[in-house]
């Protein structure tokens, strides 16, 4: 079961498509949950994508800001939302101007899949 504003969706792939295709901002459906500190790094983790049936995004401490890593996070969410689980392990991308990001499937401590975001050697 999932929520958003006044409306109750009991079916997660009906709430999925609903977000897709209106203009409510990623950060209705998803927060980050931030750890770490400067200057040792800061990262983040989601959630709430777990309850549309996809994966959790992790992004490990590094040097970026909290406005880069919560911008990164939300674009690759609002991706996923409407395109569904389309990011294969091993797979790079990019998101805008922005150092290539690759994508890792890993598990979290309860067994279930993330997507582990990581910045690229690659420039």
């Amino acid at each position: 079961m999932a929520w958003s504003g006044n409306l109750l969706f009991h079916d997660s792939a009906l709430f999925s498509r609903a977000v897709a295709y209106s203009s409510l901002p990623p950060d209705v459906v998803v927060r980050c949950h931030w750890r770490g500190r400067p200057p040792s790094g800061l990262g983040a983790r989601t959630e709430g994508l777990r309850a549309l049936g996809l994966p959790e995004l992790d992004y490990p401490p590094t040097g970026e800001d909290a406005d880069t890593i919560d911008t990164k996070l939300k674009n690759v969410a609002a991706y996923l939302i409407a395109k569904g689980m389309v990011l294969n392990d091993g797979d790079t991308f990019s998101i805008g101007n922005n150092a290539p990001v690759n994508v890792k499937h890993t598990k979290d401590e309860s067994g279930n899949m993330v997507l582990m975001l990581e910045r690229s050697s690659i420039s």
